[in-house]
């Protein structure tokens, strides 16, 4: 109310309006005017108190600004030396803490020395606007009896000077019972009786039965079966190469009517109607060409038509080729197909 009385006068003073004349020339209202614009000053410096100076920062501010609680607990209370245990701290404030980072126990006195620490965790409670934070605490000595208090800085405003509105509030401590780890028992070894002989001795020795088993080598194939996997792949190509092979002059495997049987066949599909006969007649011929030049060396009996094949064949391969041999050609294959098949 005082504010806003000393903000319309000093704006009827400024604008002129009746109301601010009457209000700035009354004598009496003169100390009214001063004690106002007081506490005009104050106000302003009030407001602009809510931002968190640079003077007087502490070193772990949190950059919170508003009144927080601060809240810890431990699970368990009771534990043996570099055991873990699950240390939460609760904030409870203002809604920026959603996005505060974690505060690192290492930076804090107390923790460093006593206590090994890892962050594990954080989460946002937005019913009860609080943010935890969970921690594991390991004891590094059996002298270790509480967790110390967690200290929390933050900025509250409306503080006169803003100097003094950093706050530090901290959480209880927690009394840990913390117990040594326990020695490792050791049996009391009775020494035994030297033996008097070299035989005692050996008769004392207790061998496992593993380790008296001959230890076998592995499995290492013979060198003739290598040898075998080796050569067999090249032997059964070359054979089956050898087979397909037509004979040639001097070393006959076929017989010279089985030979230009696949010929005949080979030509008996070309049609006489399709382009480049010619050609077509050509590269089916090719292949045989040593057996049409050379005919049966040892064979003196063959049948006609197959001999009469051979030499359109020859006669194609060794001339200017012309519609009438082609077509010759083409006759007689088919002639010596429907012959081998009426001999089969």
């Amino acid at each position: 109310m005082v504010r806003d009385l000393f903000r319309r006068g000093l704006n009827g003073s400024v604008c002129g309006n009746n109301e601010g004349e009457r209000f700035m020339k009354s004598p009496p209202n003169i100390y009214v005017l001063v004690s106002l614009f007081l506490c005009g000053i104050c106000s302003v410096r009030a407001d602009d108190s809510s931002q968190p100076p640079v003077a007087g920062r502490p070193a772990l501010f949190s950059g919170i600004v508003g009144n927080v609680t601060v809240e810890a607990r431990a699970v368990p209370t009771t534990l043996v030396v570099e055991s873990p245990l699950t240390y939460t701290v609760r904030l409870a404030g203002p809604r920026t803490l959603e996005d505060l980072a974690p505060p690192v126990l290492s930076k804090i006195p107390g923790f460093e020395a006593k206590w090994a620490s890892r962050f594990l965790r954080a989460r946002w409670l937005p019913k009860e606007s609080a943010r935890e934070f969970d921690y594991e605490l390991r004891p590094r000595t059996a002298d270790v009896k509480e967790i110390p208090p967690f200290p929390f800085v933050f900025f509250k405003p409306g503080v006169a000077p803003p100097e003094r509105g950093y706050q530090t509030r901290f959480a209880r401590a927690i009394p840990i019972r913390t117990m040594p780890v326990a020695p490792l028992a050791i049996e009391a070894v009775e020494p035994h009786q030297e033996p008097g002989t070299r035989a005692d001795l050996h008769l004392q020795l207790d061998l496992d039965a593993s380790l008296l088993e001959r230890v076998q080598a592995p499995w290492t194939p013979p060198l003739w079966l290598l040898l075998f996997a080796l050569l067999s792949p090249p032997a059964l190509c070359w054979y089956r190469l050898r087979r397909q092979t037509p004979a040639r002059a001097g070393r006959p495997q076929y017989h010279f009517s089985r030979i230009v049987q696949r010929l005949s066949k080979r030509l008996a599909g070309i049609s006489s109607d399709s382009p480049q006969l010619s050609d077509r007649l050509r590269s089916a011929i090719e292949p045989f060409r040593g057996d049409l030049i050379a005919g049966p060396t040892e064979i003196q009996e063959a049948p006609l038509p197959h001999e009469e094949l051979r030499q359109a064949c020859r006669a194609f391969l060794y001339s200017k080729p012309d519609e009438e041999l082609m077509q010759t050609i083409l006759e007689r294959a088919r002639n010596c197909r429907k012959s081998g098949a009426e001999q089969n």
